[in-house]
């Protein structure tokens, strides 16, 4: 037994030169790895843009893309967007996260060494920045939850005259109850409050191991679906519903032609699948091999579809049968849609309170879609600090100071955005297209490693060996196309912003959507990292070549008689003979994951060190 635990089971030399030392270890060595366990990774992945992009973002985007002719184009043109870009990318992620068992910056080192850690610093601030603003719109969420638990809707009326109007440019039915509301809730210090308390809530989390994390969205990502298509099914029952249901589900072929509408589909889809982000990177790394990684990165953009489309439902189906009430056109209608002051959020807290107000299951279909939303918001804000927490830990920072580090500072700078609309509608402009840059510089690792490589020795090695193995168009695609669709979107957003004011207010910083204040802004963060990452070179503060040790799972043991094998063939006649003879000279070396493959008997018993292992498996 001593023997076997010092012999050194090597790896087969196809991989070798990419995988650092710690990505050899077994999954179930992973220190803090997750059990195999298919709802709890699918849900995993869910979590991460339910709130924030299925929820928040996509029906806006819809109603943004909107004609009088229809809406269904901008759809169709994000599932274009979504399979060109968004799939392969976090494809990518998914792969890199399994393989070397760490987050973006930790990873990119290894494969591209450590002048490339700037590139997953980027992908981090950003993240910080969206959930330092999202808390606050969480808090909003949770405000109206409550005030519509004891508000009726009635009293909001749908008149032709009264003033102010739904929006800032068009004179149509006004809704001045709905502003008071929204007013008397920026009078109140409750969005400041309410803002630090889902922070410090989501900062919670860190505080236990990432199990916890994972049992939290097994529990909240169902819960939320659930209580969205009740919220979707009440919409529905409505009068002339069936109206904007109508609109939504009929293209306009000619709008196709945009290039407007080609940068936001492909803007909004890498944010509803997190491409680029780090995201699929982290929670991959997190789980161990035997989790279908790429599996969920091609099926989960179906589930985030679906949710989407119950929050667009919603919103379409309510807004149409309240509208036509009062015989708004259906051009009205779009531009009320289109017009969503103050900071982007008018359409949800002020259109959809008036919109639903003379019915009787109104305060219904507000409480549920504003719990829908609140839930969804802090599965993804926890997934956001859970991802920056993952990052510091690579860095070798503990998991609760870091955890701390990150709830103070998204609590702090999001205080700002609390206090000032105006400056969270410019976060909102500013990291909202980031997403693409940064995609842009997560493809860099394929480019790097080769993309022949990347697909041997990291999406289809050892490790995919439960999982679906990628084609070789997927690994050429992702070099080329993937590369060519992003800085074709980026340069459609840059030109689309210049000439939304006629070109001649685009270089001015002061500005809240300028292209120059997210120009500038992007340059401070990219000089930031490059600098600090030079300084942490020069210093010899590096990424630990493995992860900080996190406290172990234990293995589950096989519930079966015998003992099982997972592999069959060649593999199985390999490891019988290491396990009989040791590694013969001449001959391929059994890799640990080969040698996991052997799950020992039900009646064997089991110390708590004695988990199925690495060189420890029998």
């Amino acid at each position: 037994q001593q023997q076997q635990q010092q012999q050194t089971v090597a790896m087969p030399s196809a991989a070798s030169a990419l995988l650092p030392r710690s990505a050899a270890k077994s999954d179930d060595s992973k220190p803090d790895a997750v059990p195999a366990r298919h709802f709890g990774s699918l849900t995993i992945f869910i979590a991460g843009t339910m709130g924030l992009a299925n929820v928040w973002q996509f029906p806006r985007a819809v109603a943004e893309n909107s004609t009088t002719n229809g809406s269904l184009h901008f759809v169709l043109a994000w599932i274009v967007c979504l399979a060109a870009w968004s799939v392969p990318l976090t494809m990518a992620e998914a792969a890199i996260g399994r393989s070397l068992r760490g987050g973006p910056v930790y990873s990119l080192q290894h494969l591209l060494g450590w002048r490339t850690r700037w590139r997953s610093a980027f992908a981090s601030t950003c993240l910080f920045f969206v959930a330092s603003y999202f808390c606050v719109i969480v808090g909003w969420c949770w405000y109206y939850v409550c005030l519509f638990f004891v508000h009726d809707t009635k009293a909001l009326h749908l008149t032709s005259t009264s003033e102010p109007s739904l929006t800032c440019d068009v004179e149509l039915p006004a809704v001045a109850a709905s502003w008071q509301l929204w007013d008397g809730m920026l009078a109140t210090p409750w969005p400041q409050l309410l803002h630090v308390l889902v922070a410090l809530a989501a900062g919670s989390v860190t505080l236990w191991r990432f199990a916890v994390y994972e049992s939290l969205t097994m529990a909240l990502v169902p819960l939320t679906i659930v209580i969205l298509f009740c919220s979707a099914a009440l919409s529905w029952s409505l009068p002339n519903a069936s109206d904007g249901l109508r609109h939504l589900f009929t293209p306009d072929w000619s709008a196709l032609a945009s290039t407007h509408l080609w940068s936001r589909a492909l803007i909004q889809s890498a944010w509803d699948a997190a491409a680029g982000l780090g995201l699929y990177t982290c929670q991959a790394a997190r789980l161990n091999r035997r989790s279908s990684v790429i599996k969920r990165a091609v099926m989960l953009p179906i589930v985030q579809l679906s949710v989407a489309l119950l929050a667009t439902t919603t919103l379409f189906a309510s807004a149409f049968s309240g509208l036509r009430s009062i015989d708004c056109s259906g051009e009205q209608i779009v531009d009320i849609l289109q017009a969503s002051p103050p900071a982007s959020a008018g359409i949800y807290f002020i259109g959809l309170p008036v919109f639903v107000a003379a019915q009787r299951v109104g305060p219904a279909v507000c409480v549920l879609f504003f719990l829908a939303l609140a839930l969804g918001g802090m599965l993804s804000v926890s997934t956001l600090v859970e991802l920056l927490v993952h990052g510091l830990e690579d860095l070798g920072v503990r998991r609760r100071q870091g955890g701390a580090a990150i709830t103070f500072g998204v609590i702090a700078f999001g205080l700002v955005s609390a206090f000032q609309l105006e400056f969270l509608e410019n976060q909102q402009w500013v990291w909202r297209a980031s997403i693409v840059l940064s995609g842009l510089l997560v493809s860099t690792a394929v480019l790097g490693v080769g993309p022949y490589d990347f697909r041997s020795e990291i999406a289809n090695s050892e490790v995919a060996l439960h999982d679906w193995l990628v084609p070789t168009l997927w690994s050429w695609w992702c070099a080329i196309v993937v590369p060519a669709t992003g800085l074709a979107a980026f340069a459609m957003w840059i030109y689309d912003a210049v000439d939304k004011e006629g070109g001649s207010e685009w270089y001015q910083v002061d500005r809240i959507d300028s292209v120059m204040t997210a120009v500038a802004q992007w340059v401070v963060v990219l000089a930031i990292s490059f600098v600090v990452n030079r300084v942490m070179a020069y210093t010899s503060v590096a990424v630990p070549t493995t992860p900080i040790v996190r406290t172990p799972t234990p293995a589950k043991r096989n519930s079966s008689r015998e003992s099982t094998l997972l592999f069959s063939g060649g593999v199985e006649e390999q490891i019988e003979q290491y396990f009989r003879d040791g590694p013969a000279s001449g001959t391929t070396a059994v890799s640990p994951d080969e040698a996991r493959a052997f799950w020992l008997p039900a009646d064997v018993p089991l110390e708590p060190d004695d988990a199925i292992a690495g060189e420890e498996a029998v």
